[in-house]
């Protein structure tokens, strides 16, 4: 026997783990990429891979299961021994899961109670709310927000005129009727008069703009509300009687579907009112207007 022979090192094969493309398998499986792929150049930059955390992997299944409704709005989760046992983290890892869903606003725990935390769906009031703060961080004026609204509402006017039904224009009368009842009351026709700009894109079938009209309800709401109480009580109430006399106008023409004239009159409208509301507040920003 020579010494090749003697030595069972020498005529060992590599086992399959140990081959390349056994180690390209797991890169594929792990990162979705091959080992040549993966290893740079010598004189290339060494990409960063962020591994997630366990709890924020964690706290993302869950978050689906409570989008999608298998976790259903008033559910609990299991309590939290159950939840360690259920998916082998440790309790900090679980708690941290806990922490991220809280902040979201998709669960609510109970302090050294034994239940399971509480499920919420995803809420827009919470939403709106996020979205004044970060509009009041950056400075956004008023203007700001009714000159978008103006740029684009205009549209939103055409596409509902163009498919109106009986029962969009008798949502929108019912409406402006609410507005003629409230007149006197600032605070509430302001309310109305964002829910009016809310309920045209809800009605044209454009979810999303309707979603957008929602975070920007308080705002708007605040915005009419501030103008309105600037001015001297007769011309308070002559600005709000002409604004509910645009609305009617316009209903008119959405219910007669002539989408040319609807979307000139409401253009028009948004930049008559928003000379109007520059000489009531010129310089006015989220921030000095936002209700907490």
């Amino acid at each position: 026997m020579n010494s090749k022979d003697k030595n069972p090192r020498a005529t060992r094969r590599p086992t399959r783990e140990a081959t390349p493309a056994a180690k390209n398998r797991r890169l594929i499986e792990q990162f979705g990429t091959t080992a040549s792929a993966a290893k740079p150049a010598r004189h290339t930059r060494r990409p960063k891979l962020r591994v997630p955390k366990a709890a924020e992997v964690l706290a993302s299944h869950l978050r689906q299961q409570i989008i999608r409704g298998q976790i259903k709005e008033g559910d609990r989760l299991p309590t939290e021994q159950r939840m360690l046992e259920q998916f082998g983290v440790s309790r900090s890892t679980l708690r941290e899961a806990f922490v991220l869903l809280e902040a979201e606003g998709l669960i609510s725990v109970s302090r050294g109670a034994r239940n399971g935390a509480l499920v919420h769906l995803p809420n827009v009031k919470a939403a709106s709310r996020q979205m004044n703060f970060i509009m009041q961080a950056n400075n956004v004026t008023l203007d700001d927000v009714y000159r978008s609204l103006g740029i684009f509402e205009p549209a939103v006017v055409r596409v509902l005129a163009e498919i109106s039904t009986k029962a969009d224009v008798r949502a929108l009368r019912d409406q402006v009727a609410k507005m003629r009842d409230v007149v006197k009351d600032d605070h509430a026709f302001g309310e109305l008069a964002a829910q009016f700009h809310k309920t045209l894109a809800e009605r044209a079938g454009l979810k999303s703009i309707a979603l957008v009209m929602e975070l920007l309800a308080d705002v708007v709401g605040a915005y009419v509300e501030s103008a309105s109480s600037s001015q001297p009580p007769q011309l308070n109430i002559a600005a709000k009687q002409k604004a509910i006399r645009a609305r009617e106008k316009l209903v008119d023409l959405i219910e007669k579907r002539d989408a040319d004239a609807a979307e000139m009159l409401w253009r028009t409208h948004f930049e008559v009112t928003r000379e109007v509301m520059l000489r009531c507040q010129p310089t006015k920003a989220v921030q000095d207007i936002y209700r907490a």
